[in-house]
């Protein structure tokens, strides 16, 4: 699209040194330029269009490796305590078993 653009602008370009030798008539100029304008604004859209929806793509992405992470650390902390109340069983029953025999 830049290019085609940058082809427009240098077809202005080209109009406005054939309008002062006459060639063209300044609605001609202006209506090119309108045209040109148009453009030129309606690739500012696309583009703005395209920002806004990779910041949504990102947010949403960001959000769930936010909600994936805390799910992590909440199994972390499962198995860290199942480990304790684990490694509390076993030296409890280890203690019974001394204190039978």
């Amino acid at each position: 699209r830049l290019e085609d653009l940058a082809s427009k602008l240098a077809l202005l370009d080209d109009s406005h040194r054939k309008a002062t030798e006459g060639d063209l008539t300044i609605a001609d100029l202006a209506a090119r330029t309108d045209r040109l304008e148009k453009d030129l604004d309606e690739e500012m859209e696309t583009r703005r269009q395209a920002i806004d929806l990779a910041n949504k793509n990102f947010t949403a992405q960001f959000e769930a490796m936010a909600l994936e992470r805390s799910q992590m650390d909440m199994t972390i902390l499962t198995y860290n305590k199942n480990f304790v109340e684990l490694t509390q069983d076993q030296r409890q029953l280890q203690a019974e078993s001394q204190a039978t025999a």
